[in-house]
Formats: structure tokens, sequence, C-alpha cells
């Protein structure tokens, strides 16, 4: 990838953990000079599959705070089969 270099692998800025995955996600600032920050894993490579699960995660994190601040009550509950259930009510 471009900017890094092989001592760079296996490190990362953040590191996420998604409620029932035994991995974390591990983000770094974008070195190509654009701006943002990319998942990549030990190896180098990017994690194209973790992206829809780290959106899903940062929207529900979004969702259930807004409803807090509106004095919703919120219930959350993992299935499963990995999915999260948001239950919010007044």
């Amino acid at each position: 990838m471009p900017g890094f270099a092989l001592a760079d692998l296996g490190k990362c800025e953040h590191a996420i953990g998604l409620k029932g995955d035994e991995y974390e996600i591990g983000l770094v600032r974008r070195r190509d000079g654009r701006p943002g920050w990319l998942i990549v894993a030990d190896d180098g490579s990017e994690i194209s599959e973790y992206s829809a699960r780290l959106k899903q995660a940062y929207a529900a994190e979004v969702s259930i705070k807004q409803a807090r601040m509106q004095g919703f009550g919120v219930r959350e509950e993992l299935r499963a089969d990995g999915s999260l259930r948001i239950t919010m009510s007044k």
C-alpha cells in the first residue's frame, strides 16, 4: 500500500472491537496524500469486508446516542447471528 513500510504492518492508530467478533478492526491514517483512514490487516492488505460492519456499528452508536439525548430508552440485543437489534421507547 502506498506510503506504508514493512515495519508499519501490524500496527494501527485505533483499534475497534465489534460486538460478537473476536477480532478488532485496525485503523490507520492514509499516507497517500488523501484525507481519511484505511482499515488494514496485519499483512498490509486493505480489509473491505469489515468496512460494512464498521459503518453499521458506527450508525448504530450514533442512533443510540441521539435517541438517548432525546429522552428515549434504548435496549440493545446482540443476536446469535451477530446482528444487533435496537429497541427505542419513550
